[in-house]
This record gives C-alpha cells, sequence and structure tokens, in this order.
C-alpha cells in the first residue's frame, strides 16, 4: 500500500483581483460542463434501458424469434449492440465530467482562488473550538477525547493504520482551537490578542518554567564546535526541493535503535548537528543556506523538547535565549556570516521554528531573506515581510497546529498544505497527488520529512504561480557554486568553562 499527498496552496502570489476572477470564471464553466456531461451520461443511460424495454415489440425481433425473415419494410439490426452504445457513450461522458471536474479542481488549488474564504470558514471553527475550551475546558477536553477514541477504535480505521496517527486524524478539526484555548487558558488576557499569537503569548507563560527544568537538567552552558564528517553528507541545493532532501539527509544521520540511543551513522555525524552552506555568487558575493533539524530529545542536546516552549514564545529576549536559537546564531557566526550577506534557512519540526525565531529578531543582524519549514507552527512569530517565507504542513500533524492558527496570507508568504490518503491502486488522474517516497506500506507519522517533500512536489506539479515565484527567489538567492559546507554540533552542561 503506497501513499500519497494532495496540496492545496494559500498566498505567495501578487494576482490582481481581475485575474483571480477570469480563473474563477473558467473553473465555473469547466464545472458546469462537466454537469452538462453528467446529464448527459444519464440520457444515455436511459436511452439503452428504454432500448432494453420495447425491443420485444418491434417487429423484427418477432420474426426473427421465429426464425423468419423480416417482414417487408423491415431492415435486421443488432439490438445488441445498440444496448452497448448506449452504455459505452454514457461510460464516455462520465469519463469526461470526472476529468473536466478534475481540471477545475487543480485550476482552484493552483491559484489558490478559494483560499480566503476557506480560511475564514476554518477561523470561524476554530473560534468556537477556542471558545469551548476557554470556558469549558473539562467537556471541550472530553469530546476531543471521544473523537480521538472514534478515530482509533471505529469502523472508519484501516488496519494498517496505527490508533495513534488515526486519532490524530479524526481531531484535525479541533487542533487549532484546541490549541488557542489553551493559550488562552495559560494566560486569560491573551483573550484580546490577534489569533496569530495567542499560543505564543501562552507559551511565554510557562516558558520560565520550562527554561529552569531544562537548566536543572542539562545546565544552561552551550558549547559548539565545529565537526567534520567522515564521509560527504550534503551536496549543492540549487532548489527548494534539493534543499528538502539535504535536511532529510541531516535528520538521518541521528537514528536511534528502539531504546531511544543513537546509533552511529557512517558519516560519524549525530544529534544537534545543524550545517552551514557558503555559496560563491557569479559577482563575487556570497550568500548563506542554513539546514536545521528538529528536536531530537537527548538529554544534554540543545535541541530538546523544553526548547521548542521557549523558540515560540511572544517574548523575544525568551527566543533568543533558547538553546537550539543560541546553536544556530553561534554556528552561523562561526562560519563566518556577515551583516549583508543573504541567508536562506530552512529547517524542519524544531528547526523551522528556530529559523523563524531568528527571521523575526536577529533582522539587524543578518540578512535573512527566505526562511523555509516543514512542519513548524510559526504562524505567531514576527516575521517581517521583507523575508519570504514558504511553510509546508501536513493536515492531520499536530506539530505543525501547535500554533493555534493559520499562517499569514500574503505574497511573502507562501503555504503548501497538504492531505495524505491510500494511493489508488488503479490509475489516478493527473497531478491529482504525489506519491511519497521512502515510506513503508503501514502509515506513518506524517510528520515526517518525506511527506513534506512530497507535498511540495505536487505543489509544483500544479502550476502554482505563488510556488513558482517562490522557488525563483530561493534559487536566485543560493544561485552560485557550493564553495564549503561546515557541520556544528552542540552540546548541553552544566560546566560554566563549558567543558
Amino acid at each position: 500500500m503506497a501513499w500519497e499527498v494532495s496540496s492545496h496552496i494559500r498566498g505567495g502570489t501578487v494576482t490582481t483581483a481581475a485575474t483571480l476572477e477570469e480563473y474563477a470564471r473558467v473553473a465555473r464553466a469547466l464545472t458546469d460542463e462537466a454537469s452538462t456531461l453528467d446529464g448527459l451520461a444519464v440520457s444515455w443511460t436511459a436511452t439503452g434501458l428504454e432500448i432494453r424495454t420495447k425491443t420485444a415489440a418491434i417487429p423484427c425481433l418477432v420474426h426473427r424469434a421465429a426464425g423468419l425473415s423480416p417482414g417487408p419494410g423491415h431492415t435486421a439490426m443488432s439490438f445488441a449492440n445498440l444496448h452497448a452504445e448506449a452504455d459505452r457513450c454514457a461510460a464516455w461522458c462520465r469519463s469526461i465530467a470526472e476529468r473536466t471536474r478534475h481540471l477545475s479542481d487543480l485550476l482552484i488549488r493552483a491559484h489558490a482562488l478559494y483560499a480566503d474564504a476557506e480560511a475564514e470558514s476554518r477561523g470561524f471553527m476554530d473560534s468556537i473550538v477556542q471558545g469551548a475550551t476557554t470556558f469549558l475546558p473539562v467537556h471541550t477536553g472530553l469530546g476531543v477525547g471521544a473523537s480521538a477514541l472514534a478515530g482509533a477504535f471505529g469502523p472508519g480505521r484501516g488496519d494498517d493504520t496505527p490508533r495513534g496517527l488515526a486519532a490524530l486524524d479524526s481531531t484535525s478539526w479541533a487542533h487549532h482551537g484546541f490549541m488557542r484555548g489553551l493559550g488562552v487558558g495559560a494566560a486569560p488576557l491573551n483573550l484580546f490578542t490577534a489569533r496569530h499569537g495567542q499560543v505564543n503569548a501562552g507559551a511565554e507563560r510557562i516558558a520560565g518554567i520550562a527554561r529552569r527544568m531544562a537548566d536543572n537538567r542539562q545546565g544552561d552552558t552551550l558549547r559548539v564546535t565545529r565537526v567534520h564528517p567522515k564521509t560527504p553528507v550534503l551536496t549543492a541545493s540549487r532548489s527548494l526541493p534539493q534543499a528538502l532532501e539535504n535536511l532529510r539527509t541531516l535528520d538521518s544521520e541521528r537514528t536511534y535503535d528502539g531504546a531511544g540511543v543513537t546509533v552511529p551513522s557512517r558519516s560519524g555525524l549525530d544529534y544537534a548537528t545543524i550545517a552551514v552552506q557558503r555559496y560563491r555568487r557569479p559577482d563575487g558575493s556570497h550568500s548563506w543556506l542554513v539546514v536545521i533539524p528538529g528536536t531530537d530529545g537527548q538529554p544534554d542536546s540543545p535541541f530538546g523538547w523544553m526548547q521548542n516552549v521557549e523558540a515560540m514564545s511572544a517574548d523575544p529576549v525568551r527566543r533568543r535565549h533558547a538553546d537550539s536559537v543560541r546553536l544556530v546564531k553561534q554556528a552561523m557566526a562561526g562560519a563566518g556570516i556577515g551583516p549583508r550577506d543573504e541567508v536562506a534557512l530552512v529547517g524542519h519540526s524544531q528547526g523551522g521554528i528556530v529559523a523563524a525565531a531568528i527571521a523575526a529578531d536577529e533582522g539587524k543582524r543578518y540578512a535573512i531573506k527566505h526562511v523555509v519549514t516543514a512542519g513548524a507552527p510559526i504562524a505567531g512569530h514576527p516575521i517581517p515581510s521583507r523575508t519570504w517565507v514558504t511553510s509546508i504542513e501536513i493536515e492531520d500533524e499536530l506539530v505543525a497546529a501547535l500554533d493555534g492558527a493559520d499562517n499569514p496570507s500574503s505574497p511573502s508568504w507562501l503555504t503548501v498544505h497538504g492531505t495524505v490518503r491510500r494511493a489508488d491502486a488503479g490509475s489516478s488522474p493527473p497531478f491529482s497527488a504525489s506519491r511519497v517516497r521512502g515510506v513503508g506500506e503501514q502509515r506513518e507519522m506524517s510528520h515526517g520529512l518525506p511527506f513534506h517533500q512530497a507535498a511540495y512536489r505536487h505543489a509544483k506539479e500544479l502550476g502554482s504561480p505563488g510556488v513558482r515565484r517562490h522557488e525563483r527567489h530561493f534559487q536566485d538567492l543560493i544561485a552560485g557554486e557550493l564553495e564549503e559546507t561546515s557541520y556544528w554540533q552542540g552540546r548541553m552542561s552544566h560546566d560554566s568553562q563549558g567543558r
């Protein structure tokens, strides 16, 4: 059993309202034609039935049944062929209607024609869930829990879908609103905060506790060292998909056994390691790409679970002090990134949160031009409009919904929203979805990078103008020769000397 991802796109375009209306008109015309073809299919089916019920009264058939030749004025005809031809015409009309409707759907998704209306509808539902969670937290929690149990144990769950993932699937409708309600519960004044920042404001209320817990467990001394792999790891990123593949490759260098123990990789790299690539442009200037994997949860790692809360805080000072953010900033400084050098950041999960935090808070220190995130809750980060953001999220992954809101939609902020489904055993309509590579038959967590890669591939296949703009911006930013890739590892300790 294979898996595939179908994508919807929001933001990233500068299309005029008149142009969008023209696309919408074509989409409506295609839908109308599909309905007309459906009507023709019904007519052909009815014609075939009528032929079947009335052929017994035709003299030709009466003569043939008696073994006689047709009577005067009649010609022998193959009514069986007429039946079959009517059925073929009905099937042909249904097939063309399906393809026409599919073209309309592709046009709508590629140009995000109704994305704002869909976002408004989701926002209304999120507000209802948020209000219920804020004022009736126990009842709402029980309701969401019941929905999770129904998904995990109900008849709709496939045998190859783990119960935990089925539970996430069945509660995806409540993720944003529930998290916003929890954010308001953590700090009641958050009720008057814009929905994009309610969770971040709530995170700030508990970030101090998380900071003390992390310091007691790991210490507050961060040691960042440059490490050298035994074998080549990352290649040049000539496109955004190649950057995502490099992110997946670096993430796979830290593998764990069943007990969570790190298994040494062939390259010698392990957890809490990021990569910094330096490119030389044709004009002699430098640009940089920083590759940041996500949470590893190791005892002395700056990419632990507690650091997620700090990096999502509404307080920029708190975000700057998060261990994972400090690691990336020290690595960028150690690699030699200057204040005028243009930089792109690509990160998965906590790596994406860190990238968004640096883009939001370090605009005076670094020229962050493009941020690419996969499975990262960053809607509440105040990223300036001069920084382009390409976000990839999967519908049923809880992590990307932890920000409690949809991402902002603007020409500089593009969101690719993917939906995972089983691949059709037969032939799927063209451009309907993209296969997930490197995933087994059993359903895995959609928070894994292969699902985000499939979502972005499908978004590109749709021919979205917004995706093309962001892809071109990313390619222009890192155009040139890859001169060096450096790897930087972080470790936490209680030793004030950093040993």
